[in-house]
């Protein structure tokens, strides 16, 4: 039972609702053009792999609960939660992230009169000549955890999931004043019965 539940106590069946409202929404942004981004942490040295999802978009903030997940690969965590997405990494947060080991590299010397500090090369000389990782790109902290950014588009899936939802949201002329053989059953036997004394008057 234990393996049914999430870090905070709740179900998975919880989760999965949960997630279900959260990914309509990104969905929805996702449509109208903007950039949503999937936040997640990687526990490098942990035997028992866990993830933390964090979407953002559109000015909107979504963390999806703590999962545990034995035996679950980073693959296996984006074929679950992001089948209707195409993504890549942001580069731009991984150059970003590479900042303070150029300056412990390229390190020369401090002028403690103006306060400039020298490198021996600049920073984009320095990134130029790093090759560029390729496939999932993480952003390694302390050792202990690699951090995931990644920015989503819908792919066909995706696209096809809203062509049909949105077709079922729209009303169709068949709602309104129809009804089935069922219907009829069903409120004939609602309908309260008259007592025979009253039908023979």
């Amino acid at each position: 039972m234990l393996n049914r539940r999430l870090a905070d106590g709740r179900s998975l069946a919880a989760c999965d609702c949960f997630r279900s409202r959260c990914i309509g929404r990104t969905l929805t942004l996702l449509d109208e053009g903007k950039q949503v981004v999937m936040e997640f942490d990687d526990w490098v040295n942990k035997s028992l792999s866990r993830y933390q999802v964090t979407m953002s978009g559109g000015g909107e903030v979504q963390k999806w609960p703590l999962t545990y997940a034995a035996g679950r690969t980073i693959d296996d965590l984006l074929e679950h939660y992001i089948p209707w997405a195409k993504y890549e990494s942001d580069m731009e947060a991984y150059e970003e992230s590479l900042e303070g080991a150029w300056a412990a590299e390229c390190y020369v010397a401090t002028d403690f009169e103006t306060g400039a500090v020298h490198y021996g090369e600049s920073f984009s000389e320095w990134f130029g000549k790093r090759p560029l990782p390729q496939g999932l790109v993480g952003i390694e902290r302390c050792g202990e955890v690699v951090s995931y950014r990644l920015i989503l588009e819908l792919n066909d899936f995706g696209r096809a999931f809203l062509e049909l939802n949105n077709f079922l949201q729209e009303p169709s002329r068949m709602e309104n004043g129809t009804f089935t053989e069922k219907d009829l059953l069903r409120e004939a036997s609602a309908a309260p019965r008259a007592r025979p004394a009253e039908a023979q008057k």
